[in-house]
């Protein structure tokens, strides 16, 4: 059977879906330059994302469509990004909100009626543009409603340095007595370059005693990061695991003993949340290619080398007469 990480970039090439085995997948594929999401329907090129109810937003200048996606490597990606700001003049001359003000943006889960039950994997890109020195957080979440604060998944990029403000991320983020958020001890974020996000939430949608604790881990990787990995040929999920700190720009880990909140359905909001606690220099950034799936290949999906191409080709005929023969 192919490997996931081959078979997306072959029903590319075909001209088929390449998103269809995501649970939710959003490459912002919209109009209007610098146009509000709040209030914008899922595009059709959206996957788990209910296309009847507008994404939604505490301030809707906040989460503005970038014609401009970001790109990353041999990483699939398409259509455009999103722009996010938050804090004095962030965004535009009208915004100013001040301290600690976190403006949400989000769209709600449809999977069609069912639940999933397994690994969760989810990846976005993120570029801070604008981060003065302790004061920006971004933070990508499935949550029971767009404010609220009851996270089942976080996965934060943070441009803030110090034990608790670097790359970091929750499971089941309302059960406050046994989930410990445990950052980075590398450097924070920088406004150079992108980086690719990229989580794994184990026993998702299922009940985890403290023998068999559910386990959220994060990993951060820069472009150069991101071409070490293609090159070693190894797996993605067995690379990050043993990667070494130099490696990766962050791994962080997060074990919880108890599920109790941590179902991924209909009806939960998809979104993220922008933070500054600079009151005189707002942040910005861009996001991109929000991705969750039930595989590292899915949520990592590449372009394969061209030579890998032409066997992918001449491989396709024969894989077609075999599902015929079935």
């Amino acid at each position: 059977m192919l490997s996931p990480r081959f078979l997306v970039p072959l029903l590319a090439l075909a001209g088929l879906p390449v998103e269809a085995a995501l649970l939710v997948y959003d490459g912002y594929s919209y109009s209007g330059e610098g146009s509000a999401i709040s209030g914008a329907m899922p595009g059709t090129s959206t996957v788990g994302l209910n296309r009847t109810v507008v994404y939604q937003g505490a301030v809707s200048n906040n989460y503005t469509y970038n014609s401009a996606g970001l790109s990353f490597g041999s990483l699939i990606t398409t259509g455009g990004s999103m722009n996010f700001g938050v804090g004095t003049n962030a965004i535009t001359g009208t915004i100013s909100l001040g301290t600690g003000i976190a403006p949400y943006a989000g769209a709600t889960v449809y999977t069609g009626g069912t639940s999933y039950s397994g690994t969760l994997y989810s990846s976005y890109l993120i570029k801070l543009n604008k981060a003065p020195n302790g004061s920006t957080a971004f933070q990508s979440r499935v949550a029971d409603s767009i404010v609220s604060s009851n996270a089942r998944y976080i996965a934060a990029a943070d441009s803030r340095i110090g034990s608790t403000n670097a790359p970091s991320l929750a499971y089941d983020g309302s059960d406050t007595s046994t989930t410990t958020v445990t950052a980075s001890t590398g450097a924070a974020l920088g406004t150079t370059e992108t980086y690719l996000v990229v989580s794994r939430y184990t026993n998702a949608g299922t009940t985890a005693s403290a023998v068999d604790q559910a386990t959220a881990t994060l990993f951060v990787l820069s472009l150069a990061q991101f071409n070490t990995m293609l090159s070693s040929g190894q797996p993605f999920e067995n690379y990050l695991d043993g990667a070494d700190a130099s490696a990766l720009t962050a791994r962080i880990e997060d074990k919880n003993s108890t599920t109790n909140n941590n179902d991924f359905a209909d009806g939960r909001f998809a979104g993220y949340l922008a933070i500054s606690t600079n009151s005189t220099s707002g942040s910005t950034g861009i996001v991109d290619e929000t991705r969750y799936g039930t595989t590292m290949d899915d949520v990592i999906p590449v372009v394969p080398e061209p030579s890998t191409v032409a066997l992918l080709l001449l491989a396709a005929p024969l894989f077609g007469r075999r599902n015929r023969r079935r």
